[in-house]
């Protein structure tokens, strides 16, 4: 499959969504593939990747719990406006699938497009739920929170256990509709 108005669709690796379940808690999109990642066709294996990963882990997601995806689906450190729309419809399709109750955009690339935020200086770590039932947090690119400063990684770690806490409330809040839907069925 080819991405019709990318100058990069001859690299286009396809779908690198690193996901085992066809609905999840968390989706992690952040902006481009590194060449690592590009190489071994999933998101977020590089070092920044990998943080981002650690980081998720220890707030409580479990494997299986959680996507991770680019906005730009082959690898380019300085993606074009015109490339990025163009993948934007893999992004849709994702969301659309696999429902995630929440959304953590990384990065500027991540946070136009998944939370329509232009200018999000003010906004990191702030929920957005202007763009459908999902709500999107948006924060700093993986490559920034690796060389930022230890206070950085923990307001990751701070914002990443909010997100968790906000998925597990979800997850109760359905269990409870989908059991007072029983019992109504069964009167």
């Amino acid at each position: 499959m080819s991405l019709k108005f990318c100058s990069l669709c001859d690299r286009n690796i396809g779908n690198p969504i690193s996901i085992d379940k066809s609905k999840i808690d968390l989706l992690v999109v952040g902006g481009t593939l590194s060449n690592d990642e590009e190489m071994v066709g999933r998101a977020f294996e590089s070092r920044s990747g990998a943080l981002i990963r650690k980081l998720i882990f220890e707030s409580g997601f479990k494997n299986g719990e959680v996507g991770f995806t680019p906005v730009v689906r082959c690898g380019t450190m300085k993606p074009k406006r015109s490339e990025i729309r163009a993948c934007l419809w893999w992004l849709i399709s994702e969301i659309n699938e696999l429902q995630p109750k929440a959304i953590l955009a990384l990065g500027l690339d991540a946070a136009y497009q998944c939370a329509r935020a232009k200018d999000f200086s003010e906004r990191f770590g702030e929920r957005i739920d202007n763009m459908g039932p999902t709500p999107v947090w948006i924060w700093h690119a993986p490559n920034k929170i690796l060389k930022g400063s230890r206070a950085m990684v923990e307001d990751t770690k701070t914002l990443i256990k909010g997100i968790y806490e906000f998925a597990s409330q979800t997850e109760r809040m359905d269990k409870k509709t989908e059991t007072v839907s029983r019992r109504k069925s069964i009167l």
